[in-house]
């Protein structure tokens, strides 16, 4: 065990470099990446750009949650892709989702804005 001193000049530096907090909540699929938070798992990325995060301006923002459901829903990462038998994987980012919706005849309408 370990023990720090804090001085009355420390308190005030600790002050000076967390003064400005800003608070916000979104819905997760209107701040989430079209790419997972680590490169080996499916967790959903996050936006890490400030204004996107806390005015909801992530990639899924303008299409909506449905299109984030699915995506996410349907996204494998290459072991997964193997390991489901489906060979590879789907699609990476949301680009290629759209063309992979296209194969399969889903093409959704909100793309066509």
């Amino acid at each position: 065990m370990f023990f720090i001193l804090v001085t009355a000049n420390l308190i005030k530096i600790i002050e000076i470099l967390i003064e400005k907090f800003i608070f916000f909540v979104q819905p997760k699929w209107k701040i989430a990446t079209d790419y997972p938070g680590s490169g080996n798992t499916r967790n959903i990325g996050g936006e890490t750009n400030i204004d996107k995060l806390v005015n909801g301006k992530g990639i899924f923002a303008k299409y909506g949650e449905d299109i984030f459901d699915d995506y996410w829903m349907n996204y494998y990462n290459a072991s997964d892709a193997e390991h489901a038998g489906i060979g590879k994987s789907r699609y990476h980012d949301l680009a290629s989702y759209v063309e992979y919706l296209r194969e399969q005849g889903k093409r959704s309408k909100v793309f066509d804005k």
